[in-house]
């Protein structure tokens, strides 16, 4: 996997150590992808993910509403954020 930048290195080396249960044992979690702003207008954010190969993009309102434009890689974790907007996906326990 390319790496565009030290903070996706970061994120994809916590990625690698961190373990998550399922059904009583441990398996690798779901890779971490870093989104990051391509356009702010105060209103709305674009975020898109910066794994090439995932291509996730979506609109964030700062009222709280989110829309996916394009769903990318449904098994990553995509994690980003700007100022009063922090995003964190997970999955349901």
């Amino acid at each position: 996997m390319e790496v565009p930048d030290e903070r996706l290195q970061h994120l994809a080396d916590l990625s690698k150590r961190l373990r998550s249960p399922f059904a009583g044992h441990s398996r690798p979690m779901n890779p971490v992808h870093l989104l990051t702003i391509e356009a702010d207008d105060g209103a709305d954010v674009l975020f898109v993910c910066a794994v090439e190969s995932c291509g996730r993009r979506l609109v964030v309102r700062r009222s709280g509403d989110l829309a996916v434009l394009d769903r990318g890689d449904f098994f990553a974790l995509h994690v980003g954020g700007a100022a009063g907007v922090e995003l964190a996906t997970g999955l349901a326990q």
